[in-house]
């Protein structure tokens, strides 16, 4: 579990505006839609992981972590070292 939260941070910090003004930040129920902005950066977010040259076979992991980033996909839901990857 380790592993998946330093990859969610370093998926956050580096493709998302993650900074905030003011002396707290607000956290929105995921229940909420959202924003225009949110939305765009999310796609800005997925046009750089696009973009990532992947070797071949791997190409997988750029696929699970575009759904990811979507909101298609959670993180539990990446394959673990008892679950192999679909193939490419």
């Amino acid at each position: 579990m380790e592993t998946i939260e330093s990859l969610s941070s370093v998926i956050g910090y580096a493709l998302i505006d993650m900074s905030y003004e003011g002396d707290y930040m607000e956290i929105v129920e995921n229940e909420v839609p959202l924003n225009e902005m949110e939305k765009k950066e999310i796609e800005d977010a997925v046009g750089v992981m696009e973009g990532w040259e992947m070797r071949k076979g791997e190409e997988w992991i750029r696929r699970e972590l575009i759904a990811i980033m979507r909101g298609k996909k959670a993180y539990r839901d990446l394959p673990s070292e008892e679950v192999k990857p679909y193939a490419a």
